[in-house]
């Protein structure tokens, strides 16, 4: 029950989110640097989510969890998605699923098995929360309003629905001070519960593993890949750039729990370090919303770890639709607290896994690893800007003669 409320409160949140969002992409003057910002989120999410999965598949566990877990097909989910995007009602893009199981039987005639099989869809439909419909609905609203006047379209969209925004700020309040304050308490409650009832030390030694691979993959993106990603880019040193951003922003991640402090943090690293201020102000805010390298690894490996666990292995092609996934609904939660634990289970509800003796185990283990994943995901941001910048003004020196730190 305390994620469903969780689930109902995110709703304005995230219809703000993804507004401000598109609205902002609207206002870009200089339309080459959003298609390089947008390259650029491509690419570095795919390297976080094939970074976990690669890591999350290669870690050695010990046993696993009885479950019924029957993973849907490829297909099944990809469709599943595309409907659940495009429905017929508005109100089912709120609070209605829709999942499709394409099951093949065999045709048996006067008692002998043919090699026949006849095909049947199965159309399943839950009143759940419905992200991706969400997200579409949102995003199309955005784009279209980019046809209006541009007194219209240079409004904010909080300033076009106060209702909504004052909402908002109320529902971010109480989600702020249940992820800080009550959230921690349930989760630890939840899972001292579960260990006492299970009696299974192998789980135990399971999530430690679990937790030391998220920091491994952590460290290797956020340490190795975004600065060889520079490297490579722009042919300069990354070293001074790490040791500029990395030292501030970590240290406010574990001082506040707040993304938009983060983000300010980013704003003035950027303009220390001598990056054009005109693209901080771009690539930030747009990473900000839709750039989560940090976050999408970890949901990632928490999809994987929880299907190892009930011993089901994922064929490449149900790799491949999972990286898909996390990357769509990663864009609607940025900035939002709790937002890993949210995508999770809607990840593992659209490939059939059970995940309700697990779910207060991956809570604790976001809320543990929470400032490390928030400071891979301003990192990646601010690597994107210097890339970006470089790209803008090959010189040493921004336009207005500021020397860059690398």
């Amino acid at each position: 029950m305390f994620l469903e409320l969780f689930q109902g409160l995110m709703i304005p949140a995230i219809i703000m989110n993804v507004l401000n969002a598109t609205a902002f992409m609207n206002r870009v003057t200089c339309p080459s640097m959003l298609v390089k910002a947008v390259i650029y989120c491509f690419i570095t999410s795919l390297m976080s989510v094939t970074t976990g999965i690669i890591l999350c598949l290669v870690i050695p566990l010990d046993g696993g969890m009885p479950g019924e877990s029957v993973v849907s097909h490829p297909i099944d989910i990809i469709y599943s998605m595309a409907n659940n995007m495009c429905r017929r009602r508005v109100i089912g893009l709120f609070i209605g699923t829709v999942k499709f199981d394409l099951s093949m039987t065999e045709m048996i005639i006067d008692g002998n098995v043919t090699n026949s099989t006849s095909s049947m869809i199965v159309v399943k439909k839950n009143f759940n929360f419905n992200v991706l419909g969400l997200i579409a609905l949102c995003f199309v609203y955005g784009v279209v309003m980019r046809k209006y006047d541009d007194k219209v379209r240079a409004q904010r969209p909080a300033d076009r629905f106060p209702y909504l925004r004052s909402f908002s700020r109320i529902t971010e309040s109480i989600m702020f001070y249940t992820h800080v304050f009550i959230m921690p308490v349930a989760v630890v409650c939840f899972a001292v519960k579960m260990l006492a009832d299970t009696h299974d030390w192998s789980l135990m030694l399971n999530l430690a593993k679990f937790i030391g691979i998220i920091i491994c993959g952590l460290l290797a993106h956020g340490v190795i890949l975004l600065p060889l990603l520079y490297l490579i880019t722009v042919w300069k040193n990354p070293l001074p750039l790490i040791e500029h951003f990395y030292d501030d922003v970590l240290c406010s991640t574990l001082q506040c729990n707040t993304s938009t402090t983060t983000l300010e943090l980013c704003l003035e690293l950027c303009r220390d370090a001598g990056i054009d201020q005109d693209v901080s102000r771009l690539i930030l805010p747009i990473g900000h919303k839709v750039n989560l390298n940090g976050t999408a690894l970890y949901e990632a490996m928490a999809v994987i770890f929880v299907a190892r666990l009930q011993n089901v292995t994922l064929d490449p092609l149900q790799l491949a639709v999972l990286g898909l996934m996390v990357v769509m609904v990663s864009i609607g939660v940025g900035g939002l607290h709790s937002r890993g634990a949210i995508v999770t289970v809607f990840v593992l509800k659209a490939f059939g896994l059970q995940y309700d003796n697990l779910i207060g185990l991956l809570a604790f283990v976001e809320i543990l690893l929470y400032p490390l994943c928030e400071a891979v995901n301003a990192a990646g941001n601010c690597f994107g800007a210097a890339i970006i910048h470089y790209g803008n003004y090959p010189e040493q020196n921004t336009p207005d003669g500021s020397p860059i730190i690398a």
